[in-house]
């Protein structure tokens, strides 16, 4: 996949790249934290997105919260999905998330989520 691993490294740093590289509207899948299952959450611009979005390997939070998880990528034919796979330090509580890129003319993009805490 074509500097996939570039790309990466400067969406993971770079905030206004990665707003640049995100394809609204996003869909993300995630739990309802209020007990209503699973849900999905839609980012429709750039404006939606509040957040830095790091996936370089981490393991603690400023919080205090660390997490325990394993991280790998899957490459397909036109897509790369950064998958992660964990605990929370909280008791009981899981981490799953999948992070989707395609290579859309040219260019690598988020075009798909999921976060879920369990």
């Amino acid at each position: 996949m074509k500097n996939f691993t570039r790309f990466l490294d400067k969406f993971n740093r770079d905030t206004l790249f990665q707003i640049s590289h995100i394809q609204f509207p996003l869909e993300q899948r995630i739990i309802d934290p209020h007990g209503g299952g699973e849900g999905i959450l839609v980012f429709d611009n750039s404006a939606d997105w509040t957040r830095h979005l790091n996936l370089e390997y981490a393991t603690e939070y400023a919080d205090g919260i660390s997490l325990d998880f394993e991280q790998d990528t899957i490459w397909t034919d036109d897509q790369v999905v950064v998958q992660q796979r964990g605990d929370f330090s909280k008791p009981d509580t899981k981490w799953h998330a999948d992070y989707v890129f395609s290579q859309l003319n040219g260019d690598w993009y988020l075009t798909a989520s999921t976060e879920l805490s369990y």
